[in-house]
């Protein structure tokens, strides 16, 4: 019976050391500065920092992939996680979208951050300070309103 374990077990670690020569491709894309959410007006130094901080790992090109992120399976969930996020919102490609979709990402943020569902729970138990304090959300929902009607104010 030890011997059986003793089998399983070093099969197991074999695996695993032979996972980690297969990787995902971790990609920060290359982006044009003037399109980014940082050449936005609307966007405030505050508001920036608070982006920045809590939202640009999974919703820029500009990723701070973390040590976790080397190893094998790991990295293949940080890597979808990563391009679902982009796909959904990029902040490295905002002004390159039309007014009406700004103003709708800006009303799916201020959904999410109101609710609590952004960032996602489990990033924040590798990522502590990326939580939101009860005055960080505020100052995300008043710039999401302010510039919501900012938008559709030039729109007119």
């Amino acid at each position: 019976m030890k011997t059986i374990v003793q089998r399983i077990l070093i099969a197991g670690i074999a695996v695993f050391i032979l996972a980690q020569f297969f990787r995902p491709e971790r990609t920060n894309p290359p982006f044009d500065p003037s399109l980014t959410i940082k050449s936005d007006s609307l966007a405030s130094p505050a508001v920036l920092a608070i982006l920045e901080q809590s939202c640009f790992d999974c919703h820029s090109n500009e990723t701070r992939w973390p040590w976790y992120s080397e190893i094998t399976p790991s990295n293949f969930l940080l890597v979808r996680d990563v391009n679902e996020g982009r796909s959904h919102l990029n902040f490295s490609q905002w002004l390159s979208n039309k007014p009406l979709r700004r103003m709708s990402l800006l009303e799916k943020m201020y959904d999410e951050v109101s609710d609590g569902a952004m960032p996602l729970p489990p990033y924040l138990l590798m990522h502590p300070d990326a939580s939101l304090s009860e005055e960080e959300k505020k100052i995300l929902l008043d710039w999401a309103g302010a510039a919501q009607d900012s938008i559709e104010a030039t729109m007119e």
